[in-house]
């Protein structure tokens, strides 16, 4: 049976310069990516995805919509991940211990991130992006 999580591809201007949010894996402090996790019980995708943004990055963010999804197998077990776009609004928290939420550039975002077929989704979300009025 496929399990069901959710993710947050957060974006903010600075300098008139998009950045993408990562955060270090749980299990493995040298893969960065993503926020996301599970989704529990009574929670939709976009809830999970908002939960885990404020958890992980102890940011809150404004939703954009559905970016794109993600399958893999981790320890047999069939993953599926849907991911959706965020505007950081404000830093509420430090985050999870450990997740270093961290700010990058999108060259950077797309160097940095640990798993390559994660660089389309950083890809899609960048085109999602409202234009941004002076």
């Amino acid at each position: 049976m496929e399990i069901k999580q959710a993710g947050a591809i957060t974006y903010k201007v600075e300098n008139e310069q998009i950045k993408v949010l990562l955060v270090r894996a749980k299990k493995n402090p040298h893969h960065w990516l993503f926020p996301k996790g599970h989704i529990e019980k009574g929670e939709t995708e976009k809830q999970a995805a908002h939960r885990e943004l404020l958890e992980e990055a102890g940011i809150r963010g404004g939703m954009i919509g559905y970016v794109g999804e993600r399958k893999f197998k981790k320890n047999e077990k069939p993953y599926s991940v849907s991911y959706f776009l965020f505007c950081f609004e404000e830093k509420v928290t430090n985050g999870e211990e450990g997740r270093t939420p961290t700010w990058y550039s999108i060259d950077d975002a797309l160097n940095t991130i640990s798993f390559s077929e994660m660089k389309d989704l950083i890809h899609k979300a960048v085109a999602k992006v409202p234009e941004q009025k002076p």
